[in-house]
């Protein structure tokens, strides 16, 4: 039409142009849209099974009989067999918390029994150092894409009741701009400051303002309970200087186990803990700043006596984290250590009259060699 009439052209452009875009705009939200998946999680062998067996028998039955009645008992089961792969976690009475191996960071996720809550510590995140340009990479690696969301997705988790931001160092944050994209999380909690760094900012705003994410402003004395669990936020006060020592520090009481999530606490947290709670005792310790020798000071694993310490840490990092200092002091003390450089994530199980199992994903409980 532009050829043989540019006024018209120009005249017809207009609703063209504007149907094209709204069409555009439809089809990008449908496909972000998270209602219009499915997500049944990864199925065991024997759900596999039963999959595959029904999937055969309604085609089998679609090519010998057409569409009609007769299919209505294959769809039946086939569709049994997928609300039961959806409904398992709500009756699974064992509850988990998973150390993910993000590398050099922090992420955790906490299922509660029955699935009553689900809660992520952190998000992992890839520290960027200055680079020539030959350096920097086409697709630089991203925790919340290659791990986190993969693995909420193959636990069958679509949403997020809480999650718990420690500090706003990137390797606990970075990877939760994707996994904000992917799940619906109802509350943020991140710990409460006079003032914040300027990557801080836009990342809360991105929660607040792109994803409607309400943000609690986590500090000393906060409680919430979710049936039998209590969580209590131990630190900060509200007063601390951005970076590590506003860690927010979880004291958690599931189904009878005292846990203690420190984020990067150091030392002179660690000595503020102490003061002002005497008789705080652990069973399992997630240990502060990746297990760095400015964490996890001697008198403070002596006072807390935990039975088993996890320890998330890139393979071959350049910090040299976990420290040996704090290795030894661990040892010292009869500590069980579980480390993501070496074996990977960690996964333990647990219901309410005992830890079942601690199982590491590579099962390699030898040192890395590191040049």
């Amino acid at each position: 039409m532009s050829l043989i009439s540019p006024l018209i052209f120009t005249i017809l452009i207009v609703p063209f142009d504007f149907i094209v875009d709204k069409a555009h705009h439809l089809l990008k939200w449908s496909a972000s849209w998270n209602g219009l998946q499915f997500l049944s999680g990864k199925p065991s062998l024997i759900i596999l099974c039963f999959l595959s067996i029904f999937i055969f028998c309604l085609f089998y039955r679609l090519e010998k009989y057409g569409v009609g009645k007769k299919l209505y008992g294959s769809i039946s089961l086939l569709a049994t067999v997928l609300l039961a792969q959806m409904i398992l976690p709500y009756v699974d009475k064992n509850g988990y918390i998973t150390i993910l191996d993000v590398g050099q960071g922090d992420s955790i996720l906490i299922e509660l029994p029955y699935r009553k809550a689900v809660y992520l510590i952190d998000g992992g995140g890839t520290i960027q150092f200055p680079k020539e340009l030959w350096e920097e990479k086409n697709n630089p690696y991203d925790p919340g894409d290659r791990v986190i969301v993969p693995y909420l997705k193959a636990k069958g988790i679509s949403s997020i009741n809480k999650l718990i931001v420690t500090h706003g160092d990137v390797d606990h944050y970075g990877g939760l701009y994707k996994t904000a994209e992917e799940m619906k999380i109802h509350e943020v909690i991140y710990g409460k400051g006079e003032e914040y760094k300027e990557e801080e900012i836009q990342f809360l705003e991105y929660l607040h303002n792109e994803k409607q994410v309400p943000i609690t402003w986590g500090k000393e004395g906060d409680i919430w309970r979710e049936g039998d669990s209590i969580f209590h936020i131990l630190l900060p006060e509200g007063e601390e200087e951005p970076g590590n020592g506003r860690s927010v520090v979880i004291r958690a009481d599931i189904e009878g186990y005292k846990w203690l999530f420190t984020g990067d606490l150091e030392e002179e947290g660690e000595r503020k803990l102490l003061k002002k709670y005497p008789n705080l005792k652990t069973d399992l310790l997630k240990v502060g700043h990746h297990g760095s020798k400015t964490s996890s000071s001697k008198p403070f694993i002596e006072h807390i006596q935990p039975k088993a310490a996890f320890i998330s840490a890139g393979t071959c990092n350049r910090f040299g984290h976990p420290h040996e200092e704090t290795l030894q002091t661990l040892k010292e003390n009869g500590v069980k250590v579980f480390r993501t450089d070496i074996g990977g994530a960690i996964e333990i199980r647990f219901d309410k009259t005992k830890v079942k199992n601690i199982k590491q994903m590579q099962q390699n409980t030898t040192n890395s060699i590191c040049s």
